[in-house]
């Protein structure tokens, strides 16, 4: 069991009446020399011994905090120190003390970066690597071998090319206590000369890729990046919540909502969707009033209008709507005149019919579904989303708290087994909030379609997306799916852009806090966002982000013409077809009628005078 000590306060304090760290006369004038170089008058030290160490003696102004470290102690309020003595015997002493130092409630981990370490000791040995351990690397190691005549001060950089990246340290610099040291702490190089960084996220995007890169080119770093497939939401809260570094935030919000798959347009249904309900409603009037003019036309020309010219007017005004042409020109100047401006206006809109035409029947079109987080909300489809995804459950309760609908949190053991199943094929339907893990999923299959919705609109900023399911229901994802599913094109539905009423969500780079690189990493962060770079990212992936929707929601891509395509077209022939059919059957019935309305009728006309009888007939 590791235990925590604790620190307190003191200048002059005895424990079990012994002086914890002898501080007296002028034998340690050497060392009271080193540590005014080193530490201004006025800067805190604290001075860790593990009270064995009694045969160095040395005097300093400084405000003092003293602990032995094998003797526990009571904590009391101490302020941040960033200087640090240790006296220790060899290296082994310095690792155990160290050890103890870092489990202890005085550990700096923080500011050990900034924190200065002079280290007394009797010998040299490994003191270099045992501190590059616990990443102290600004240090001064002090060998009191045989009394101040032989003080001796070493110093290493850990990050110079010689010493291997901190691995081993090749090159020290040695200087005599007598001779006014020069000591100075290098805290950072233009070139890392290829030291390894290890990055390691779940996600990738445009804010990433360009500070790991500058990252690289700016410090000569290696940077080896790891990709995981999965991360725990208990992992990631506990990572976020340690005492591990955050860098400057990158603000930004895109939200990428995946909606139930809406019905196809049927192909019947093709041939109105052409044209919007107030321009077929202007195509009508069109027809209809050519087709008064020109009877109001032949009235006043006094030509007699009846149910056979009615219909030769009507057959002429559609071969020109259809065709173009009509069978004959008429002699009547103003008949002449409109239809001159008929067959213009039916050319214009005949052409934009048959452009649109083409594009519809050879692309799949679909009913619009929900278009935003609104309607969602309006909407009775239930709404899924996984814990895996960092800080969605309020986002998730905020929104649908009042909604009268299932909203469904899939825990973190039927994540793996039941996302493959939702976003191939969602035969429970609803809509369903992921983690960017589905990525690998969508990868894997590569058969989602669905309707996309991007919609920020009432989100904290984070990025995500939405995914596809048969009979209802909304997933979210990360918005690095978009970019997949617009390679494969393997989804042809809708997706929203909708940031209007959203807040603004940062993502942050963490390292461990005693980490030498982060304040490095930090200052190309800092410089990004004051530079105005990351905002022009931003923009630049809004951009994208819309391009790769709008190439989604709206396939460009021909597709061969089947009889699903086409069929439509059959029906109204074989429509027509039957109507002609029973138009024929009906003059045949009307024509019958006639006839029998027409049977000749036999009149007998009989004269009493000797005359020859004769039979007239009469046809009624």
């Amino acid at each position: 069991m590791i235990v925590k000590f604790v620190l307190c306060v003191l200048f002059l304090r005895t424990v079990s009446g012994e002086l914890l760290l002898p501080l007296i006369n002028e034998s340690g004038d050497s060392v009271t020399r080193v540590i005014g170089r080193i530490f201004d008058i006025n800067e805190t030290v604290a001075i860790i011994t593990d009270g064995i160490m009694s045969d160095v003696e040395f005097e300093i102004p400084n405000p003092k905090i003293i602990w032995n470290f094998n003797v526990p102690q009571i904590l009391a309020k101490y302020q941040t120190v960033y200087n640090y003595i240790i006296l220790v015997n060899d290296s082994n002493s310095l690792g155990k003390a160290l050890d103890r130092f870092y489990y202890s409630s005085f550990w700096p981990s923080q500011n050990i970066r900034s924190g200065t370490f002079l280290i007394i000791i009797s010998k040299i040995d490994q003191v270099f690597e045992t501190l590059w351990n616990y990443h102290i690397t600004n240090s001064v190691i002090l060998v009191n071998g045989n009394g101040s005549s032989n003080c001796k001060l070493y110093q290493s950089i850990r990050w110079s090319l010689e010493n291997q990246c901190g691995e081993w340290p090749n090159v020290t610099r040695e200087e005599d206590c007598q001779d006014g040291p020069t000591l100075t702490f290098k805290k950072g190089f233009r070139s890392y000369h290829g030291c390894p960084i290890n990055y390691w996220t779940p996600i990738t995007n445009i804010f990433i890729n360009a500070t790991l890169t500058e990252l690289t080119k700016r410090y000569g770093v290696s940077l080896t990046i790891s990709y995981p497939d999965s991360i725990k939401y208990t992992a990631a809260y506990a990572y976020l919540q340690s005492d591990n570094q955050l860098t400057s935030g990158v603000e930004f919000k895109h939200y990428v909502w995946l909606m139930p798959l809406p019905k196809q347009v049927p192909p019947l249904k093709l041939y109105l969707i052409i044209f919007q309900g107030e321009v077929w409603i202007m195509v009508a009037v069109g027809f209809l009033l050519t087709i008064l003019f020109y009877i109001i036309i032949l009235r006043r020309k006094r030509i007699h209008v009846n149910l056979s010219t009615f219909g030769f007017i009507i057959m002429e005004i559609l071969s020109l709507t259809f065709w173009g042409c009509c069978s004959r020109i008429p002699n009547v100047t103003s008949l002449r005149v409109l239809l001159l401006s008929y067959i213009f206006y039916a050319i214009v809109v005949q052409t934009g019919y048959v452009s649109n035409l083409v594009r519809v029947q050879t692309i799949p079109h679909f009913e619009p579904g929900i278009d935003s987080i609104r309607e969602l909300i309006k909407s009775d489809i239930p709404v899924y989303w996984t814990a895996l995804t960092y800080g969605t459950d309020h986002i998730v309760h905020s929104l649908f708290k009042n909604a009268k609908k299932d909203v469904v949190r899939l825990l973190d053991d039927q994540y793996n087994e039941t996302l493959s199943s939702i976003i191939v094929d969602n035969k429970q339907g609803g809509a369903i909030m992921l983690h960017d893990i589905a990525i690998s999923v969508i990868r894997k299959h590569k058969i989602i379609h669905n309707k996309l919705i991007l919609d920020d609109s009432i989100l904290p900023t984070k990025n995500s997306i939405i995914v596809d399911n048969n009979q209802g229901g909304a997933i979210m994802l990360h918005d690095i799916a978009i970019s997949v599913i617009n390679k494969h094109k393997i989804i042809h539905n809708k997706l929203i852009l909708d940031d209007s009423i959203l807040p603004t969500k940062k993502f942050v780079f963490t390292m461990p806090p005693e980490h030498y690189f982060f304040d490095f990493f930090n200052k190309v962060v800092i410089g990004f966002a004051e530079n105005g770079i990351y905002a022009h990212l931003n923009g630049k992936e809004d951009e994208l982000l819309k391009n790769a929707v709008e190439s989604i929601n709206y396939p460009t891509d021909p597709q061969v013409l089947t009889l699903d395509h086409v069929y439509g077209i059959f029906v109204i022939w074989g429509f027509g077809l039957g109507i002609s059919f029973l138009v024929f059957i009906l003059e045949i019935i009307v024509h019958k009628l006639q006839v029998s309305k027409s049977t000749p009728i036999a009149v007998t006309v009989t004269v009493e005078e000797e005359v020859e009888v004769t039979e007239i007939e009469y046809i009624a």
